[in-house]
């Protein structure tokens, strides 16, 4: 059994503590998009000293990876800067920012990031105005685990669907806004129907102009056949999950 900690940035950034890799995923973004939160100063000089973040000898992630590229997912400056502290971090991208990024492209992209496997596989966004928006979710495999990252893709979008149903998936991060839909429940439950859930994408307290938080932790009582469930909302908040 290995453990994995997955801490928290803001949104739906998080760094993932394999036991051979570091992994950030839509980790690094500094403009604040409307009711949402970002990464801001306080957030980021955290970051920079603390391990779990950047490595026991702060020598970076091994991989940045982003799903796509809306603000409050990634900015470019803040992960440009990124780039030049740790120059031998791996840049994962699915448009074209800079010269020497991993390019994903196409309808599957798999990039290995030492032992962990990397399934890219696009689809659609959430949002039917994004839909034309290049948008990937991802399933990550180190020959233990599975994780299973739908990112912001549509409850019924069918290649999110197949990767669902055909794997085993141990451990799932979900955008809260499946939890408040009955369809993003069925999906949870019923066709990725994880050992571990983790929700997220919240914006903090603060910012919390809708009551999302508290409408969240009311609907995910409604999913009742997962024994652990956890939300990410807080700053620096860290979670272990052991398979």
């Amino acid at each position: 059994m290995h453990t994995y900690r997955f801490a928290y940035t803001s949104n739906a950034g998080i760094a993932i503590k394999f036991p051979s890799a570091l992994i950030w995923v839509d980790a690094i973004h500094d403009i604040k998009a409307p009711t949402y939160s970002t990464v801001t100063p306080e957030i980021k000089e955290h970051i920079l000293k603390d391990p779990d973040y950047v490595g026991e000898y702060m020598q970076g992630p091994d991989a940045m990876a982003f799903s796509h590229c809306h603000i409050d997912h990634f900015t470019s400056d803040i992960v440009r800067s990124a780039m030049k502290r740790w120059p031998n971090s791996e840049v994962i991208l699915p448009e074209k920012y800079f010269p020497n990024e991993i390019y994903i492209k196409g309808d599957t992209d798999d990039i290995k990031v030492k032992d962990v496997d990397l399934k890219f596989f696009k689809t659609h966004h959430c949002t039917k105005r994004h839909h034309n928006k290049t948008h990937y979710s991802l399933l990550m495999h180190d020959g233990n685990a599975n994780i299973f990252m739908p990112m912001d893709s549509s409850t019924s979008d069918p290649a999110m669907y197949y990767r669902a149903v055909n794997t085993n998936i141990d451990i799932a991060v979900v955008d809260f806004v499946w939890t408040l839909l009955p369809k993003g429940r069925e999906v949870i439950m019923n066709d990725i129907n994880p050992k571990h859930l983790l929700i997220y994408h919240l914006p903090f307290a603060e910012d919390d102009m809708h009551d999302w938080r508290g409408q969240t932790r009311e609907a995910v009582k409604l999913l009742n056949t997962i024994d652990d469930i956890r939300i990410l909302d807080t700053p620096f908040q860290k979670e272990d999950i052991t398979v």
